[in-house]
């Protein structure tokens, strides 16, 4: 093509054709370009397969891998297929139990599936937590001395000693700079004279749980460490906690490293060189399976180079844990996959021989709704009635 200013050496005899020729050729050239520049665009915004906008309820569902695990902490456990002829037919089991692995710190609940004492809005323990982030802000010697329990002010009061300080707001204020702009307290789990508590404060931006501990009728602050608590009555799933979800959720697609099988009639992603999963809470692709190279908006700093993981995701199903909407810090990237061993547990998600994963995947039918159900034993014989799940052997 000419550079306009060609166009000036050219004699006016032939200008004006020569003109007409230009537009008529740029008119197209501008067209093809328009189309090009939309194709590459629309090429660029273009996804790998994701699960469906809807979530279908379990009630519809025909297929299921139902996993248990002896209790909230194991990191093993045993599997089984089930399938229905209709909604309101029975569940019958498909071949033997087969074992799995899930997270290396158990279970924990997923927040769509949790009993409703495990989402709250911590009605119990706010009026503590409010005063205590009150106190803590005016550095209040006094008031936080009638906030925490006798244990924790025991060993405050051993360690203030040895550093010869008296001033408790100083002692529990070190390196901290609260201001009481954010105190924020929810999903409280109470248990006799002990609760744990999700509790976000200007030092805490992201979250922290505390214990509490009933005293002569009052909820105290604890400095004890809610684990043991938690350990008997498990706690919601959060990004990067090493849990499996416990609950219910759907399975809307398969990937691996080879093509689809032809005779595979469900959902097939392959995975190739730029194929991740994006776990970066702040990414508006969090908990998605992107090609790196046309997702378009590349905007996270951590994600699965799936290829790069090996064996282990050489065949997989896309668990939909965290999708109906995804929250973002509640978990991402949970599959079924090939266990590297019996003896080695997930970050979170559920693992298994290929062999039982490639009997998994070839009876997985879209009509059927497959699902995952996955649960403690005490919580699945708790909830297998009221919730319609099949009986495991």
């Amino acid at each position: 093509m000419l550079h306009p200013i060609q166009f000036s050496r050219i004699s006016k005899r032939f200008h004006a054709a020569n003109l007409n020729v230009l537009n008529f050729f740029m008119k197209n050239v501008l067209a093809v370009l328009v189309v090009a520049l939309f194709a590459i665009s629309i090429s660029a915004q273009t996804k790998v397969t994701t699960p469906p906008a809807v979530k279908i309820p379990f009630a519809e569902s025909l297929q299921a891998v139902v996993v248990q695990t002896k209790d909230w902490s194991a990191t093993s456990g045993n599997a089984q297929i089930f399938e229905r002829s209709g909604t309101r037919g029975s569940w019958k089991a498909v071949g033997e139990p087969f074992p799995i692995v899930v997270g290396r710190n158990g279970l924990g609940w997923a927040i769509e599936s949790a009993p409703e004492n495990l989402v709250n809005s911590a009605q119990t323990l706010r009026p503590t937590f409010v005063r205590y982030c009150s106190a803590l802000a005016n550095r209040n010697s006094n008031e936080l001395r009638k906030l925490f329990s006798r244990s924790a002010l025991a060993d405050f009061e051993r360690v203030m000693a040895e550093d010869g300080t008296t001033d408790l707001a100083e002692f529990v204020s070190v390196g901290v700079s609260s201001k009481g702009r954010i105190c924020e307290i929810k999903n409280e789990q109470i248990k006799g004279n002990l609760a744990v508590a999700e509790v976000k404060m200007d030092e805490f931006p992201l979250g922290v749980r505390f214990l509490f501990s009933k005293e002569n009728g009052e909820w105290k602050i604890s400095n004890r460490a809610p684990a043991a608590m938690l350990k008997a009555t498990g706690q919601l799933k959060k990004e990067g906690d090493g849990k499996a979800p416990a609950g219910m959720f759907p399975l809307t697609f398969a990937f691996g490293v080879s093509e689809k099988p032809e005779q595979l009639g469900f959902g097939y992603q392959k995975v190739e060189k730029f194929t991740e999963c994006v776990d970066d809470p702040a990414s508006s692709h969090y908990n998605k399976i992107v090609d790196r190279m046309k997702v378009g908006n590349f905007d996270w700093k951590s994600s699965e180079k799936m290829l790069e993981v090996g064996a282990e995701y050489s065949l997989g199903v896309f668990v939909a844990y965290n999708t109906f909407p995804v929250r973002s810090g509640d978990g991402s990237c949970i599959f079924l996959h090939v266990w590297k061993d019996s003896a080695t547990p997930t970050s979170g998600c559920t693992a298994m021989d290929r062999r039982d994963l490639e009997r998994i995947v070839s009876r997985l039918n879209p009509a059927k709704n497959p699902y995952l159900v996955q649960l403690p034993a005490a919580e699945y014989k708790k909830y297998r009635k009221s919730w319609n799940l099949p009986k495991m052997k």
